[in-house]
């Protein structure tokens, strides 16, 4: 039974881990946007670079 629990529990932590590195990697993702938005690049280049959505390229535009 405390197998059970062991392996319960290293799931636990590395879903936890990946999904803090998802977190982590669309913070990137959405800095480097930006980054390309205030450098005057077009919508389409900036979802071509980084592969976020053209509706949140528009937001994040909008939030600048």
């Amino acid at each position: 039974m405390v197998k059970y629990y062991e392996n319960a529990l290293d799931r636990i932590i590395r879903l936890a881990r990946e999904d803090e590195a998802k977190k982590v990697t669309d913070q990137v993702t959405e800095k480097v946007a930006c980054n390309l938005l205030r450098d005057n690049h077009d919508v389409k280049y900036v979802h071509e670079i980084t592969g976020l959505s053209i509706s949140r390229i528009n937001e994040l535009k909008a939030n600048l």
